[in-house]
């Protein structure tokens, strides 16, 4: 199914695919599982320091299993570029994510239809 989207990582090729494809699972978490929003205060980035967020509590660990799974070649910063869109979109809403993105996102690429071959639900 095709999905109109960001471009979140500005890496292209497979390292979006990826990012896509973790951001949709996630969409997907949170709408099932509804976990509360008070669980992003257990996650903790560091300022000036990319690729590192660190978690805990049992209702981020399930976030993080549902987006990242056995095989998947996910990196540290794809975890936490993932990590804070589903935070936004958890805490606001897809809509509002996607108006805070859109002024953003006005070059060629950044606005897509990514396709998830069938690997969501």
């Amino acid at each position: 199914m095709k999905k109109q989207t960001f471009d979140l990582s500005g890496m292209g090729g497979g390292y979006e695919d990826m990012c896509q494809l973790m951001l949709w699972r996630g969409v997907l978490y949170l709408a099932e599982v509804k976990p509360p929003v008070k669980m992003w205060e257990q996650a903790t980035e560091y300022k000036n320091i990319y690729g590192v967020m660190v978690t805990n509590g049992a209702d981020l660990k399930g976030l993080e299993a549902a987006i990242i799974r056995s095989g998947d070649d996910a990196t540290s910063a794809m975890h936490q570029c993932v990590m804070g869109h589903l935070q936004f979109i958890h805490k606001n809403g897809e809509g509002a994510w996607r108006a805070e993105l859109a002024p953003h996102r006005t070059g060629p690429g950044d606005v897509f239809e990514w396709d998830d071959k069938g690997r969501l639900p």
